[in-house]
């Protein structure tokens, strides 16, 4: 590897390597990976735009915290030379554009496929996914910060996942709980989480504490008469006391542990 293309950077104050496109950059760094030393703090690990130069550098700095530090500090001094910063306009059809609407549209999947699984009470399954979307997201904000892309749907899909978050947790609270709690307590413990769905994911958990609790008492009842009575409760339940996309696995899961006392 041998440095080329250096131009002198007014935000690093110092040269720099130089590219005219982002994808450039990214097979420099693709291609020389191997003569970099990855134990070294220098190290490049990622491309990034750079106003002042009009091009693409590389760069060793890879936490979101300092990018965003190093982020504002080029827009301070730019703002120094050249006066106030108008907003940019992002340009729809480039490359990098087009790479977020991939990245959103993947969180977005990831969105709907967790709602679902979160309905059909498989909370072990949604904290792996909700993981796994974290990681993305990361992922879609360097690329937006390195791009230089401002879209409003980054902020969007990361509050709506937040928002997810805290109602997975709750709910995980609420199924570790001895009792249900009344309804009044319930809609304190979930006042920031009134919407249909909401509401859906929470019967589905209460509907499923009581139904292991009828599996509870059938295991340890003896008199035919009250054992119908309980297995007409767990049917009940089975039939319709799980609502919404995702909850065939949950019925198919109960009719299953029904049918060993039925």
């Amino acid at each position: 590897m041998k440095p080329k293309n250096r131009y002198f950077c007014v935000g690093c104050q110092r040269p720099k390597m130089l590219f005219e496109t982002k994808s450039k950059a990214d097979n420099f760094l693709k291609f020389n990976e191997k003569d970099f030393d990855k134990s070294a703090k220098g190290a490049p690990v990622r491309s990034y735009f750079c106003s002042f130069c009009g091009g693409w550098h590389i760069s060793s700095i890879s936490s979101i915290t300092s990018i965003i530090s190093a982020k504002e500090r080029d827009g301070l001094v730019l703002q120094s030379l050249i006066g106030p910063i108008s907003e940019e306009i992002q340009d729809h059809n480039s490359i990098e554009y087009k790479e977020f609407i991939e990245q959103y549209g993947y969180l977005s999947s990831l969105y709907s496929q967790i709602r679902i699984i979160i309905a059909s009470t498989d909370y072990d399954s949604a904290k792996r996914l909700l993981e796994k979307a974290q990681i993305q997201f990361q992922k879609m904000l360097r690329h937006n910060l390195s791009c230089c892309i401002n879209d409003e749907r980054q902020s969007s899909i990361e509050n709506a996942f937040a928002q997810l978050s805290s109602f997975l947790q709750l709910l995980i609270e609420l199924q570790n709980k001895p009792h249900i709690p009344p309804d009044e307590t319930l809609g304190i413990m979930f006042q920031n989480h009134q919407s249909g769905y909401c509401r859906k994911a929470i019967n589905n958990l209460k509907n499923k504490i009581i139904f292991l609790r009828i599996i509870s008492a059938l295991h340890q009842c003896e008199k035919e008469d009250e054992r119908n009575i309980l297995i007409l409760q767990a049917e009940s339940i089975v039939k319709s006391g799980f609502r919404g996309g995702g909850c065939s696995n949950l019925r198919k899961w109960a009719k299953a542990l029904l049918n060993g006392y039925a």
